[in-house]
């Protein structure tokens, strides 16, 4: 059986199962390919295609800690498909890698929420599984995992469910550090972002 976790469990330990029925989960090859997350007409529909939709807005985007100074940041690139673009970076006290991910799209996708389809590329394989499986499963389990405990960046989860409701959600996995020019400026902008607290930007 398919489950949405990949912890172990140990035999008499009390969890709390969701089950969505034909729920297609991702698989490793997928990640070779443009996984969509189809919410329009109130249907939740997963699926993979070598193909990427045409004339759609694009979103890249990355995010950074730095241990040292305890500082994080994200950088993010938007290709609004009409030869515009944005270019938008924030920088953070604390943080973690994973949350900056998370910020970094959560940012992007609001920039963009007048859009019914976009695309979002990023080098993180958290997010994607997150947003394309795990965060529909936490939803109907009041924001908890199948241990009872609650999910980690709660808030940040809820409302990336939200603004994603009724839209194409288009994502690309993006090797790291692979030579893609436009993930490769974000990754420089969300590394600076993270040693540079500037002003108003500061949390």
């Amino acid at each position: 059986m398919l489950s949405a976790s990949k912890r172990k469990i140990k035999v008499g330990q009390k969890i709390n199962c969701v089950f969505i029925t034909d729920f297609n989960f991702l698989n490793e090859s997928d990640y070779n390919q443009f996984i969509r997350l189809d919410r329009r007409n109130g249907i939740l529909n997963i699926s993979s295609s070598p193909d990427e939709t045409k004339d759609i807005c694009k979103l890249y985007a990355d995010g950074s800690f730095a241990s040292e100074s305890f500082t994080s940041g994200y950088g993010i690139i938007i290709d609004y498909n009409d030869g515009q673009t944005n270019v938008i970076n924030q920088s953070f006290t604390g943080g973690s890698s994973n949350l900056m991910e998370l910020k970094a799209v959560q940012k992007g996708l609001k920039q963009l929420i007048e859009f019914e389809r976009i695309q979002v590329n990023t080098d993180s394989r958290y997010v994607i599984r997150g947003m394309v499986q795990w965060m529909h499963f936490w939803k109907y389990n009041n924001w908890q995992t199948a241990s009872g405990s609650e999910v980690k960046f709660a808030e940040v989860w809820k409302d990336l469910n939200a603004i994603t409701d009724g839209k194409l959600i288009e994502f690309k996995w993006i090797k790291g550090h692979s030579g893609h020019t436009l993930q490769d400026f974000c990754h420089i902008l969300a590394k600076e972002s993270a040693i540079t607290i500037q002003g108003n930007n500061k949390k």
